[in-house]
């Protein structure tokens, strides 16, 4: 698999844990890293 694939994937999956934890109803998380599709989705439902 190349480098970019492999980046693709991780965004991906980053963007649907973001998902995952607020449909459970998480109100607050923490990340040293977190993808930026994850951090784009996070603020926009927040209207940060």
């Amino acid at each position: 698999m190349q480098v970019l694939e492999k980046a693709k994937k991780f965004i991906e999956t980053g963007k649907a844990a973001a998902v995952i934890t607020t449909l459970a109803g998480v109100e607050k998380v923490y990340g040293e890293v977190m993808s930026e599709a994850a951090l784009d989705y996070l603020k926009e439902l927040k209207n940060i």
